[in-house]
Parts: C-alpha cells; sequence; structure tokens
C-alpha cells in the first residue's frame, strides 16, 4: 500500500479517536451551558488555538498577500454556515439522546454524502439503498420506548447534524485542495463562531461560573476536536479519496459508544445496541459504493 495514503488513513483514524473521546466532553459539558453557547465556545477556542499556526505559516511566505486567498474566504464561509448548524444540532441531540447513542446517529453523515450528492445529478446505486434501509432499521430499534416506536426530538437533531456534516466533507473535498489546512480551518471556526454569538446570547443564559464549570469540555472540544482533529482531517482529505476518509471517519461512533460505557458508565438494552449494530453496517456498506468507482 502507498506510504502516502497509510499514513493520512492513520491520521483520520486518530481523528476519529479524538471525535469519539469528544462525545464525552460534549455531554458532560451540557451540565454547565447550553448547546450554542458549547459550540460557539468551542469553536472561538478553536480559532484561538490556531490563529498563532496560521500566523507563523503567512509571515514564512517570501511573498506575503492577502491572509486568505479566494478559496479559503469561500471555503471558509460556507464551511463556517455548515459547520455552525452541524454543531449547534447535535449538541441539541446529545442533550437528550446521551453520548453513545448520538455517536452512531450522528455518524449518518457517512450516508447523506451520496444521498446529497443526487441533489448534484450524481447516479447513485442499490448498495446505497440499501445502506439507507438498514438505517432506517436501526434508527427504528434505537427509538423503541417500552416497546412503542417513538422518533424523539434528539434523534431528529442529531439526523439534521448528520446532513450538515455531509455538507461540510463534501465543501472541504471541494475548496480543501485550493487551500491552506490551517487557513480553512481558521476560517471555518471564525465564521462558525461569530453566526452563534447572538443566537447563544438570546436563547441561552451565560452566566461566568457556568463558563468555568464547562472549561474542560469546552477546551477539550475547541483545542483538540476542533482546532487539531478538524485541522488533520482537511489536511487529510487533501490527499486520499472522500471514499476513504469517509469510512475511516465512521469509526468515531464505536469509539463514542465505547468511551461512553467506560467514562460516562452508560448502560444500554439490547434493543439499543441491535439498532447501533444494524447504523454501523449502514455506514461500512455505503462505501462499497464508492471502493466500485475508485475501481473503475
Amino acid at each position: 500500500m502507498n506510504k502516502k495514503i497509510l499514513f493520512n488513513e492513520g491520521l483520520l483514524l486518530l481523528v476519529t479517536l479524538i471525535w469519539g473521546l469528544a462525545f464525552i466532553f460534549q455531554d458532560i459539558g451540557m451540565h454547565y451551558v447550553g448547546p450554542v453557547t458549547f459550540s460557539m465556545a468551542r469553536s472561538i477556542v478553536g480559532v484561538i488555538f490556531l490563529f498563532p499556526l496560521g500566523l507563523i505559516n503567512y509571515l514564512k511566505k517570501d511573498v506575503r498577500g492577502s491572509f486568505f486567498n479566494y478559496h479559503e474566504l469561500i471555503g471558509g464561509l460556507i464551511l463556517g454556515l455548515v459547520t455552525a448548524c452541524a454543531m449547534a444540532f447535535q449538541q441539541l441531540g446529545i442533550r437528550h439522546e446521551g453520548a453513545g447513542k448520538s455517536g452512531f446517529i450522528a455518524s449518518l453523515y457517512v450516508i447523506f454524502v451520496p444521498i446529497i450528492g443526487i441533489l448534484f445529478h450524481k447516479k447513485t446505486n442499490f448498495i446505497v439503498m440499501i445502506s439507507v434501509m438498514l438505517a432506517i432499521t436501526g434508527l427504528y430499534f434505537v427509538n423503541i420506548n417500552d416497546s412503542h416506536f417513538e422518533l424523539g426530538i434528539g434523534t431528529i437533531y442529531l439526523l439534521i447534524s448528520a446532513i450538515f456534516y455531509a455538507l461540510q466533507i463534501l465543501f472541504i473535498d471541494k475548496f480543501g485542495p485550493h487551500s491552506s489546512t490551517i487557513n480553512l480551518a481558521i476560517g471555518q471556526f471564525l465564521v462558525a463562531g461569530i453566526i452563534q454569538i447572538p443566537i447563544a446570547l438570546i436563547a441561552e443564559e451565560i452566566t461566568i461560573n457556568n463558563l468555568v464549570g464547562g472549561l474542560p469540555s469546552i477546551l477539550y472540544c475547541g483545542i483538540f476536536s476542533t482546532g487539531v482533529a478538524f485541522s488533520i482531517q482537511i489536511y487529510a482529505q487533501k490527499n486520499i479519496p472522500v471514499s476513504i476518509a469517509t469510512v475511516i471517519m465512521s469509526f468515531e461512533a464505536v469509539f463514542a459508544l465505547i468511551f461512553s460505557m467506560i467514562i460516562l458508565k452508560s448502560h444500554y438494552g439490547i434493543l439499543e445496541f441491535i439498532g447501533c449494530l444494524f447504523l454501523f453496517l449502514a455506514i461500512l456498506i455505503v462505501q462499497f459504493n464508492y471502493k466500485k468507482k475508485i475501481k473503475a
């Protein structure tokens, strides 16, 4: 196997581990601050962490133009809007569903990538439809409550978040090759943080004590999940096909479930485990669609 591809696959696997653990910190952080406040704060922390790195790269250039090139500016604006929605809805979903189960539902962005592609006149096939049916079955099992199916509001929030994260992957695939990894990440989270400030101030109660209480979770998600992991994602996606990237990143759901049981001592019923298994199978099977295209 090509060493460069193997190296970037390893980087993305590290990203999935960071994101899987981030679900735990996102759950803990919700004990102190609201979902939009948390997403806003982690975005701002991410920018503070990344900006010195971007400035160093800028100062190293032999010929200095503007800090952001055209692709970084447009890409940052679009990705910032999409990411702000994705993070906020994911936080809302975690508040209702918990970290472990949320990881699997949120990871359905992998299935939404080819489905959204249909809107851009890209053909789908039977494999994608099988994955969709498996995902629907999985959602059924994880939402059974006392033998009655109930599609909870948390699940709906997480599905909306998955759609936005699918859009994020597609836009990174578009703007990433023409952009500095750090600059695109800075632009993305700067826009995401700014967008969420007025919403957080209007819709949620923000106090110093609550921010201090949630600071460890905010710092982890801001520095590692937002700053480090998203930057690595952008860098790695430049060097491997988006199909390989999505199948590796889908494993964040497994890490989220494992960490939730170990750290949060979460307990899940047999039907919830069956539902998670169906969701994971759906996430994996849809990748055969991409592999076929690569071989072609």
